[in-house]
């Protein structure tokens, strides 16, 4: 059986259902999925940066943004969050050979603000491979929920 892959760009969140198989390509951004295991859907994030106080729509340029588009369109608020599986990936320092203040990596600054933002839910959180400095390809299954992630390079 074949699934339907649907890419996930930069800055982009989409939702999926059935034979669907959503991928993202990550490097210093983060791969937020979330899996609701009652109506077997699921959505996946790319985000670029950690956050904007700027108002903004749907999207996922920003991790605080794409938690709250996740949360809406999944529609979080309406049922128990335990019913929802969220994972995450990626957040590398893609420029490994250059010693940098850890404090000022782009891929640090995602993967903490990611960890500080799901702080205020009560999410079943599966952390996978993050950090580091590899790309990584995450994908997720939208029938199943299951998600893979695989290095590029390291």
């Amino acid at each position: 059986m074949s699934s339907r892959i649907v890419r996930v760009n930069i800055g982009e969140v989409k939702v999926g259902r059935g034979e669907e198989l959503l991928k993202a390509t990550l490097g210093s951004c983060v791969g937020i999925s979330f899996f609701d295991t009652i109506n077997k859907k699921c959505a996946l994030a790319h985000c670029l940066l950690p956050e904007s106080h700027e108002g903004y729509g749907i999207g996922a340029k920003y991790v605080n943004q794409a938690v709250e588009s996740l949360v809406a369109l999944m529609k979080v608020r309406d049922r128990d969050q335990r019913e929802f599986i969220v994972s995450y990936a990626g957040g590398a320092n893609m420029m490994g050979q250059i010693k940098l203040d850890k404090n000022n990596e782009i891929g640090e600054r995602n993967l903490s603000a990611l960890k500080l933002i799901l702080k205020k839910y009560h999410f079943r959180v599966k952390e996978f491979d993050s950090g580091k400095n590899y790309g990584r390809q995450m994908s997720i299954d939208c029938k199943t929920g299951e998600v893979e992630v695989t290095r590029l390079a390291s």
